[in-house]
């Protein structure tokens, strides 16, 4: 700032109006801070008054304490000094009895005026006076904000006026620039008078009907409603007399206590029905912010509940906008309420938001309250049980909020998409939801090129509102990391959503096959999943270190002699046994290119044989074999080619507890006369055969070959006959079954 100020002769008003705050009113706000606090630096630390220049010896430094300052001679430190503190901001009349105002000086004023009260040096008397020498009196104040504000309303009504005969652009435009300017001003004084005495009883009345008139005013522009509402709040010593005020103001919202009677009486010649949508929105808008700074022990209060008579007839209105507000605000009034009477809103807010004939902005209001419901009453994410016997189940449905959120995010319309991916997360990141398909949609958002920052040219004001997809994808950015590293359910969610994403993408390629452009990163997905459950269960591990360490020597002299727990299985391993499983199943329906990529993705997947889980790891061998066979394509083929030489060390059980299981469920008598027949079988052949086959058989007696001496074979000799009974039926089954009883093997080893 120290150059732009030298090249305005330091001047702060000048300086400000260059960077035009109508337009930049948060970079006007940030440097006149930085303006005001390099004065105010040296002075408040080292002086009471701020009428004395400090010197060079008093300041103790070469040229000034301020790092702003630094770059600054010692007269251009006293010139800035000069400029900034001893400016003339005091508001005069001119000969017509009328304040000049523009939009520099009633924002240098504000800003004064606020770092005043915010100072901690001064004292309240030294607030006080240099805050009244600054600002006129309230009734004064009052009498320049209303005359703003009817500049305000003429030019707009004489701007619509204009619009409707002929369109002149050119002055069109500067209509515009002066209502944005008289608008700011507006604001400004409404901010200034909250800094302003109102402990005087004559000045806060005049303020307080004023306030009361603009609301009740269907020509004060919605832009002033906050801040009206605020400044009203600021002038009533408790909350329940603000709740009283207001509540008198919604009943004359639109009658005799409007600001402007003749522009209401011209209003009131057009169709009541507009009357009425208006009266509604200008109710549900000054609700919205009352309801905001609400105390919650006021929810209880008959005149706060009161305020649903005013919500519900705009929830329910023809109007969309007026739906739409209303929905918003009823939203606030449900989180103030218990959970009793979220009986009556929850049905509401559920049946517009599974509405597919509702505005699309309606949907995303409701959307959006029901999730802060959600957030502290766990009831709104059970299905609604509605009376009506007739399609219970499909009611049921169609009207949990975990579905609703889901469809809505399979929607056709990207806005609607973004804030109900805004909503899954955070019920996700809340503990709400544990849907590993809400969690595998967010991840196919994040990667879809429609949402990415390089298609989007918003500016820096839209990318903090919801449904701006910069917004979204910077949540998204934090959000799948937070959740993985907050509990192993986030781990295992992200895990077990990796089938989910594969099945996905394969719909989206084959509902978009002749489209150029269905490409999807599927290689940086699955990648982007094991990376980040690797950094969460690195900083588990770190996390359990620094716990071993910190614990106290008796516990570890007692866990010492414990076995230790076994290894959990890594994310490449669990992430290539879902790719196997999902290639046994849909190798045939998927299309070349996508079979390629996924055996490619398989194939060059880092398997630790020595460390990772023995059981995982037979699993996907398991896997990899019948892979092996169903895989047609030489390409894809090569590729997992690859796999098997890394998993050609690992060793398959031979008994298997999963294979015994399904063994004896087919019959136990079976089995053991199998083993009987070919004990006698056997005996009968070393009968033949003579000499030469004795060797085989060294533990029977030539003598007595009976079947009661071949019942006498030791357990060595019986286990090796029933692993040879077990190969030889399972050589003996076809191909299908022997892939059945496979697959029911791998799937018990995953679980």
């Amino acid at each position: 700032c120290c150059h732009w100020m030298k090249s305005v002769r330091f001047d702060p008003i000048t300086f400000l109006r260059l960077l035009d705050p109508p337009v930049n009113e948060a970079i006007c706000e940030k440097a006149a801070r930085v303006i005001l606090a390099a004065t105010r630096d040296d002075l408040d630390e080292n002086y009471t008054s701020r009428k004395k220049i400090p010197t060079k010896e008093d300041r103790g430094m070469g040229v000034s304490t301020s790092t702003t300052l630094r770059q600054l001679s010692d007269n251009e430190i006293y010139a800035y000094k000069e400029g900034v503190s001893n400016i003339d901001l005091t508001l005069r009349d001119d000969n017509n009895g009328d304040f000049s105002l523009d939009v520099a000086t009633i924002f240098y004023l504000r800003m004064i005026c606020e770092n005043t009260m915010e100072s901690k040096v001064l004292s309240a008397y030294e607030k006080a006076e240099t805050v009244g020498k600054l600002l006129p009196d309230i009734p004064v104040l009052c009498d320049i904000l209303r005359k703003h504000l009817g500049l305000l309303v003429v030019s707009k009504f004489s701007r619509d006026a204009l619009s409707m005969k002929e369109e002149e652009l050119a002055e069109n435009e500067e209509a515009c620039i002066f209502e944005d300017n008289e608008l700011f001003i507006c604001t400004q004084l409404l901010q200034i008078c909250k800094v302003a005495d109102l402990k005087e009883e004559g000045s806060r009345r005049a303020f307080v009907s004023l306030i009361r008139e603009m609301l009740c005013s269907l020509e004060t522009p919605d832009d002033l409603i906050e801040c009206c509402v605020r400044a009203l709040a600021v002038s009533h010593d408790t909350e329940v007399h603000f709740i009283q005020t207001i509540s008198d103001v919604l009943y004359n919202v639109g009658g005799k206590d409007s600001l402007n009677s003749d522009a209401d009486e011209k209003s009131s010649s057009a169709s009541e029905i507009v009357l009425e949508d208006l009266r509604h929105l200008r109710s549900v808008s000054i609700l919205s912010v009352v309801l905001e700074s609400t105390s919650e022990h006021m929810a209880s209060n008959s005149v706060v509940q009161s305020f649903a008579g005013y919500i519900l007839p705009a929830v329910t209105s023809p109007n969309a906008v007026v739906r739409e507000g209303g929905v918003c605000c009823l939203g606030k009034f449900a989180i103030l309420s218990d959970e009793e009477m979220l009986g009556d809103f929850k049905p509401l807010l559920l049946k517009i938001i599974g509405s597919d004939a509702e505005k699309m902005e309606v949907r995303a209001q409701a959307a959006l309250a029901a999730s802060d419901l959600a957030l502290r009453f766990e009831s709104v994410l059970e299905p609604l049980q509605e009376e009506e016997e007739e399609n219970e189940e499909n009611e049921k449905q169609e009207l949990c909020l975990s579905s609703l959120v889901y469809d809505m995010m399979n929607d056709n319309k990207t806005a609607l998409v973004i804030i109900a991916a805004e909503v899954a997360a955070k019920l996700l990141f809340a503990g709400r939801l544990r849907d590993p398909h809400l969690v595998a949609r967010l991840l196919m958002i994040y990667f879809d090129e429609n949402f990415s920052l390089t298609s989007s040219t918003e500016g820096d004001d839209d990318v903090k509102e919801v449904g701006s997809p910069v917004r979204l994808e910077q949540i998204l950015s934090l959000f799948f990391p937070a959740y993985c590293m907050k509990s192993t359910e986030g781990r295992d969610a992200l895990l077990s959503c990796i089938p989910l994403i594969l099945a996905m993408i394969n719909d989206k390629i084959t509902k978009r096959r002749r489209r150029k452009g269905s490409s999807w990163p599927t290689a940086k997905m699955i990648e982007y999943v094991c990376s980040i459950v690797d950094i969460a269960d690195s900083r588990k591990q770190e996390q359990q270190e620094l716990s071993e360490n910190n614990s106290h020597e008796d516990t570890d002299n007692s866990t010492s002699d414990e076995p230790k727990e076994s290894s959990t299985a890594s994310s490449a391993l669990m992430a290539s046994i879902a790719i196997a499983l999902f290639l046994t199943k849909e190798s045939h329906n998927l299309t070349v290119t996508y079979l390629r990529t996924l055996c490619k993705v398989l194939g060059s997947a880092y398997i630790d044989v020595e460390s990772d889980e023995p059981s995982k790891l037979a699993a996907l061998k398991n896997l990899v074999d019948d892979l092996e066979v169903a895989i047609e394509d030489p390409t894809s083929h090569r590729s997992v080619e690859k796999l098997v030489v890394t998993l050609s060390s690992v060793e398959l059980d031979v008994e298997d507890p999963s294979e015994d299981e399904i063994d004896d469920e087919s019959g136990d008598e079976s089995g053991d006369e199998l083993i009987e027949a070919m004990k006698k079988a056997t005996l009968c052949d070393a009968r033949q055969s003579g000499v030469g086959n004795n060797d085989c058989f060294l533990s029977i007696n030539d003598d007595n070959l009976s079947g009661k001496e071949a019942d006498d074979f030791d357990e060595e000799n019986e286990t090796s006959m029933k692993k040879t009974m077990r190969s030889s039926r399972g050589a003996s089954l076809d191909k299908s079954e022997g892939s059945t009883r496979r697959s029911r093997r791998v799937l018990s080893q995953v679980n």
